[in-house]
Parts: structure tokens; C-alpha cells; sequence
């Protein structure tokens, strides 16, 4: 009896130590192909820590991509213009934007933080064949009105301001923020912001998604989050609604807060940069001063 004991002892052993040896493998793997592999990783860091909506990678649910960055012109003073897309992962909204990045110096990457992207909406002409060409194409040519006016907020071939820049060490990962903001921290102030705009529901736990965007050098931390609410029909079924929102997160005496008027909701992807930067604004956001480049 004792050596069946001992061999199921030692069966089970082994498949533990199996499972778990591939549970850490995969999770190596799924880190590892979260990063960005390409060429341009300056460029990669100035659409993570700017574009609101951006993921970092590329995902069909089931395998992780980078995503696509084309460079579309250069200036006389260092500046980089390009096009940044992740098309695949299946955005509602947009998934390609316009970037400008101001210069690269040793190995950091200068950019004008909200006004360095200009977001595109590529509606009903979206191909999932020859993805990245037919998007990109599709983008410049309903886009140079917009990419003009990108150039303009970004002082194109004209010296750049350095009391305007932002200087971010060159990175091939998205960040995550000190706070490690998780939903349930957020449930409270967005039920109450939603049911101060008009919600009229009775679903409590409406955040389902919270994804980093960036910081401040006071330690304020700007997130983009995807609320859900679900709430009885009144015929025995469910009617879900759905929310975008940015709000700002600060720590106060250990804990993740949300201040009152630190909560903005989004619509129109392509108002995005502008709601967020007045948000920021409205919550005393800090942006390097001169003297921190």
C-alpha cells in the first residue's frame, strides 16, 4: 500500500511540476511577444506614451504582433513623421494615428506631449487584406489637411522648443504606471460620474477595462477606461451600454484617489487628445519644465 501511496505521490509530482514549467513558459512567451521587435523603437516609444488608445502590440485574440510603423517624411531639424497602426487588434473606433517625434539623442526620444498625434477613422474602407498598405494608403489620402495641421503644433522645420518637450528613455514595452491602477479601483467614481451624466442604470460595477496611457512628473497617472453597464430590460433580458472614459489617478496617503473633475468622457475617438489635454489641464497636469530636459 505504501508504494502506491509513494508512486501516486510521485505521479501527481510530476504533473504539477509539467503544468507548471509550461504555465511559466507560456507566460515568458506571451511577455516576450508583447514587446516591440522592429527597427523603429524610438518611434514605437513616442506612439505608447502618447496615442490614448494604444495597446503596444498587435492581437487576434489568440497570437501577439507589432504593430506597423512606416516613417513618412523627415525635417530639417531631426523630426520624424509617421504613421503608427494596429489595425488588428480590432479597435470600434480607430487603430492608426499620425505621430511626430521631435528627435532622438543618445538613447532617449524627445516628442510634445497631446499634440505630437493625430488619430484616423477609417470607416467603411478598412480591408483585412493587404492590411497595413491599404489602411495607410486609405489614411493619407483623406488625412493631409490634418497631417498639415499635425506639423503645425509641432513646429515642422522650425527649431524645436525645448520647454515644450517631453524626454522619455527609449523603450520596446508599453508602460503600466506606479499605481497599477485595477478596475475594481475605479468602480466607485465612474458609478458615480456616469450616474451625474445621465446614467440611469443600476449596474454598479461598470469598468471592465483599464489601460495606462501616461504620467506626470508629479506622479499623476492618466488611464483610458472601457465601462460596461448591464442592466434589466424590464422583459426578462439585459441591455448593455457602453462607456469610454479618461480619468487621472493621483496617490493621497498610500491610496490610488480619483479627485472630483478628474473623470472625462470620451465619444468621438477623434476628439480624444483634445478632451484629454483640457482634463489635464483642469487637474493641474505637470509637464517638464526646461530645466528637467
Amino acid at each position: 500500500m505504501k508504494h502506491i501511496f509513494r508512486f501516486l505521490f510521485r505521479a501527481v509530482s510530476i504533473v504539477l511540476i509539467v503544468i507548471l514549467t509550461l504555465v511559466l513558459v507560456a507566460c515568458l512567451l506571451i511577455n516576450s511577444n508583447s514587446r516591440y521587435h522592429g527597427e523603429h523603437k524610438a518611434l514605437y516609444t513616442v506612439a505608447v506614451n502618447n496615442i490614448f488608445d494604444a495597446a503596444g502590440h498587435v492581437s487576434n485574440g489568440e497570437l501577439i504582433y507589432d504593430p506597423t510603423i512606416t516613417v513618412l517624411e523627415t525635417d530639417d531639424f531631426g523630426r520624424t513623421l509617421f504613421c503608427y497602426d494596429e489595425t488588428d487588434l480590432g479597435h470600434i473606433y480607430y487603430s492608426v494615428a499620425f505621430v511626430i517625434a521631435q528627435r532622438v539623442e543618445d538613447n532617449y526620444v524627445y516628442y510634445y506631449q497631446d499634440t505630437c498625434y493625430e488619430p484616423y477613422m477609417f470607416e467603411q474602407d478598412f480591408d483585412h487584406d493587404g492590411k497595413a498598405e491599404h489602411t495607410l494608403n486609405a489614411a493619407l489620402s483623406r488625412s493631409q489637411d490634418a497631417i498639415e495641421t499635425l506639423k503645425e503644433r509641432n513646429d515642422w522645420n522650425r527649431e524645436m522648443r525645448e520647454e515644450k518637450c517631453t524626454k522619455t528613455e527609449i523603450s520596446v514595452k508599453k508602460p503600466k504606471g506606479e499605481l497599477k491602477v485595477k478596475t475594481y479601483t475605479l468602480n466607485e467614481p465612474i458609478y458615480t460620474y456616469a450616474k451625474q451624466n445621465g446614467y440611469e442604470g443600476t449596474d454598479e460595477s461598470l469598468c471592465r477595462y483599464v489601460r495606462f496611457c501616461n504620467a506626470d512628473t508629479a506622479g499623476k497617472e492618466l488611464y483610458r477606461v472601457s465601462a460596461t453597464a448591464a442592466d434589466d430590460d424590464g422583459k426578462g433580458g439585459t441591455v448593455y451600454t457602453d462607456f469610454r472614459y479618461a480619468v487621472i489617478v493621483e496617490r493621497v496617503d498610500g491610496k490610488a484617489v480619483v479627485r472630483e473633475g478628474a473623470i472625462a468622457e470620451l465619444s468621438d475617438p477623434r476628439d480624444d487628445a483634445e478632451i484629454v489635454k483640457q482634463l489635464k489641464q483642469r487637474n493641474d497636469w505637470q509637464y517638464p519644465s526646461e530645466g528637467d530636459q
